[in-house]
């Protein structure tokens, strides 16, 4: 309604001062016809009187024109007639300037305002006789009084036809106003904010066919435009979504893959001991009332529990479940992920050490997303020491602040650091680890989906991986996972 008040406002400020105007003008008027009527009157009469008077002092003399001047003034007449010699303390020498009294002198007349104590604001008029021994002039004096009450009443009269104006005026444009103006806008203003807080269904209708209508009309057209701009999209990120969940699925079931194989030999010892104690029982080497039997069936049913968590292990890391964020230990995943990795038979010439600084670095983050990024990172560690050597994995909690590249804010990070001595990385390939479908290996043994995976997971998470590597000297690839964050006021 602001918009619509200032708009009203300014017209009827307009209005005032258009009326004010017009008001002055027009009295302006009304006083310059007023003082043309007197002029007009006062010649006129002047005329006459110096025709008769000069008539009269020509044929009978002085006494009889200055007797006639005493005749022509009446008392009820508002202009008073008198004579006024030129000479003498109220003569016209001491009251006209020379300008004046040379005029006189050219038989023209002369006009004078004064204004006296008790009478007011007087109009004198001087008239000279065309008379050889005329010794002054006739003087009309007019008492502007009657004038200046007709002067005041003009202003009150538009004093009053400009105030009606005015508030009828205002009176109008304030109800045209809030009802054409402010009402529409009103509902363009909360449209706006229902559009803001992503509500797009609503549509705004007003009547008429002004710019307002116009701009509700292009506001339902953007809300349908993104409403079906918005459905596309939220169809394309699902896809999008899917597509990459079916990519990290895939992911987990390729390493498992190569993880079958390890499973298979980690399985064959535990095997063995069941089948030669069992054998052991169905020969009769252990009698059933021996008191070894009990030994051999706890040994038996140790190395069942053993191939169950083998096995339950590898089922939960190829389970495909949607994401869940929880707060998690990230030594306990770490811990799994290095079981898991176990399998793959590198056992015999890379040793995995694991370091915690403490044995809870508790975190926000998805359980199994971060074991498969843990898996992957320590499978590539695995396979780039093909002739042995030692992983170190170190877990600690730390303050710090995230490069310009990464999209996340400063604060206290679960950091994740996997550390091989092996092939390394060489400096051209640093920047393109983490592309799609790069890689460095050889044919058949990588997708380069790995890290590409690892990274969009830890990205998700709100952190980013460092990476350090000189070719021949080994790798260090660091995770960041938040757990407090603020605001970074020192992103260097």
């Amino acid at each position: 309604m602001r918009i619509a008040f200032k708009f009203v406002l300014t017209i009827i400020v307009v209005l005032i001062v258009l009326r004010a105007v017009e008001g002055a003008v027009t009295v302006r008027r009304e006083t310059l016809r007023l003082e043309e009527t007197i002029q007009r009157d006062a010649l006129f009469l002047g005329r006459i009187l110096s025709t008769s008077l000069q008539n009269a002092w020509q044929e009978d003399g002085r006494e009889q024109a200055m007797a006639m001047i005493d005749a022509f003034n009446l008392e009820e007449h508002p202009v008073q007639i008198s004579w006024v010699p030129t000479e003498g303390p109220d003569g016209l020498e001491s009251r006209l300037d020379a300008e004046s009294l040379a005029k006189l002198r050219r038989d023209e007349m002369v006009s004078l305002r004064e204004r006296r104590p008790r009478r007011g604001e007087v109009q004198y008029f001087y008239i000279p006789l065309d008379v050889p021994e005329a010794d002054g002039a006739i003087q009309l004096a007019e008492l502007l009084e009657e004038r200046s009450r007709y002067i005041w009443h003009a202003w009150v009269r538009e004093v009053f036809a400009g105030s009606v104006v005015v508030l009828a005026g205002a009176g109008a444009m304030l109800v045209l106003g809030f009802v054409v103006i402010g009402r529409p806008l009103n509902h363009l203003r909360a449209r706006i904010r229902a559009i803001g807080d992503g509500d797009l269904t609503e549509r705004i209708s007003l009547r008429g066919h002004d710019e307002l209508t116009t701009l509700a009309d292009g506001l339902n057209d953007m809300c349908a435009k993104l409403s079906a701009s918005r459905e596309r999209e939220l169809e394309e990120t699902e896809k999008r979504v899917q597509a990459i969940e079916q990519m990290r699925h895939m992911d987990r079931l390729t390493t498992i893959g190569r993880l079958a194989s390890g499973v298979a030999h980690e399985l064959g010892t535990p095997l063995n001991v069941i089948s030669g104690r069992a054998g052991m029982i169905m020969d009769g080497t252990v009698p059933a009332d021996s008191g070894r039997l009990h030994d051999v069936a706890a040994t038996i049913r140790a190395q069942a529990e053993r191939m169950t968590s083998i096995i339950q292990r590898l089922l939960d890391f190829a389970r495909h479940r949607p994401p869940r964020r929880v707060t998690a230990n990230g030594v306990d995943i770490v811990r799994q992920a290095v079981e898991l990795v176990d399998c793959l038979g590198y056992s015999a010439t890379v040793h995995i050490e694991t370091e915690a600084a403490i044995s809870t670095l508790n975190a926000e983050m998805d359980p199994m997303q971060m074991q498969q990024v843990m898996t992957n990172l320590l499978d590539n560690a695995l396979q780039a020491m093909p002739r042995g050597g030692v992983v170190q994995v170190h877990i600690r909690s730390a303050a710090s602040c995230p490069p310009a590249r990464a999209d996340a804010h400063e604060g206290r990070f679960l950091q994740i650091a996997v550390k091989d001595d092996g092939v390394g990385i060489d400096r051209e390939h640093l920047d393109s680890i983490f592309d799609p479908f790069f890689t460095t290996k050889d044919v058949g043994q990588g997708t380069g989906l790995g890290l590409s995976i690892t990274y969009g997971i830890v990205h998700e998470h709100g952190g980013w991986i460092d990476v350090e590597s000189e070719a021949g000297k080994g790798s260090c690839f660091t995770v960041y996972i938040p757990q407090e964050t603020h605001e970074c006021l020192d992103a260097s």
